[in-house]
C-alpha cells in the first residue's frame, strides 16, 4: 500500500507541482524528499 500511496502522491504532485492543496502523508514525503531531508529537520 506504502507504494500505491506514493505513487498516486508522485503523480498527482507532478500534476499539481505549485499546489500544496493536498500535502503528501508522511511516509510517502520522506521517499519524494528523501529520508535524508526530513531527518535533517527532524
Amino acid at each position: 500500500m506504502s507504494t500505491d500511496c506514493c505513487h498516486e502522491a508522485i503523480e498527482r504532485r507532478e500534476t499539481a507541482i505549485g499546489n500544496a492543496d493536498e500535502p503528501l502523508p508522511r511516509g510517502c514525503r520522506e521517499t519524494e524528499r528523501t529520508s535524508r531531508s526530513s531527518a535533517d529537520q527532524a
